[in-house]
């Protein structure tokens, strides 16, 4: 009878671990996700704000540029 019962509670540790073990994975598997998807999500952020910036930024050729009268 007790080896029956040691068996039982050796089954349970080991499966209580097997989970534990495959929940670790789970979540270090679900934050390299997330942080790739928040780089391509911050590239993008960047792209879109050098764009912007670029589109509000006067010409400097045309404010540069010298005429002189003949």
């Amino acid at each position: 009878m007790a080896l029956i019962l040691i068996s039982i509670g050796a089954a349970f540790v080991i499966a209580f671990v097997a989970y534990a073990v495959y929940l670790r994975r789970r979540d270090a598997a679900a934050r390299r996700a997330w942080e790739a998807h928040c780089n391509e999500q911050a590239l993008a952020n960047n792209a879109a704000l050098a764009a912007r910036r670029a589109a509000m930024r006067p010409e400097t050729a045309v404010m540069n540029d010298a005429t002189v009268d003949p």
